[in-house]
């Protein structure tokens, strides 16, 4: 039987009603019962975390377009740091060195602007069509806690939970894992267009997570 326009728009707001509230659940499952909230960011935590920023020619993605997702997700530091590399590198480019400067007005000359959100270890953003960008700084108290839950050292592994509807309008997730990262570092992911990713670092143990931070469900 042929279904009209209406229907098939009607049967795809269900879907997506419905996915929204799997996504509600599944992060609470893989998420929630172990999470491990991190302390409030006082100044020993920020200068650490500034010894342990990757530098400019160390980050995955050293591009224009990586600085600029840096800065929407408050991390005006790390891409001015990257701005100061590219500019290094290509000295005779002038609209770079502008974007370099004007950048630099608004990062103070002790660190991260105040307008920064300096408590989120973890930030994901869509960096374009099925594309995730996640950057992660998780504070070593915030893992200390989750080994103290976990009952060992455990691995440390960052796990992206992608919930997606497939054409069929079957909703079904996903778990991506990066295993062995350190506590600070940047990745990009793939996923369907119009999922919804829950990102958490976390130490583990064979299946067991104990979730250490996370960020909030972005959809891409």
């Amino acid at each position: 039987m042929a279904v009209n326009d209406d229907e098939r728009r009607g049967a795809l707001g269900a879907a997506r009603a419905l996915l929204g509230k799997v996504v509600d659940k599944v992060v609470d499952a893989a998420f929630g019962a172990e999470s491990v909230t991190p302390p409030p960011a006082q100044e020993a935590n920020k200068e650490a975390n500034k010894e342990t920023d990757p530098p400019a020619d160390r980050e995955p993605i050293p591009t224009r377009t990586m600085a600029g997702l840096l800065v929407a997700q408050g991390h005006r530091d790390r891409a001015l740091a990257i701005y100061d590399h590219l500019v290094e590198a290509h000295p005779d480019d002038r609209g770079l060195r502008s974007e370099a400067d004007a950048l630099r007005e608004t990062v103070p000359a002790g660190g991260q602007g105040a307008d920064e959100d300096q408590d989120a270890p973890v930030v994901a953003v869509a960096a374009g069509k099925n594309r995730l960008f996640l950057s992660w700084q998780v504070p070593a108290e915030a893992l200390d806690r989750a080994r103290r839950i976990l009952g060992g050292q455990g691995e440390v592994r960052l796990r992206v939970m992608v919930t997606a509807t497939n054409p069929d309008e079957v909703v079904a997730t996903e778990t991506v894992e990066r295993r062995s990262i350190q506590s600070v570092g940047d990745w990009v992911i793939t996923a369907p267009a119009g999922a919804l990713c829950t990102a958490a670092v976390g130490v583990a143990e064979g299946e067991r997570f104990v979730c250490a931070a996370h960020a909030p469900t972005v959809a891409v």
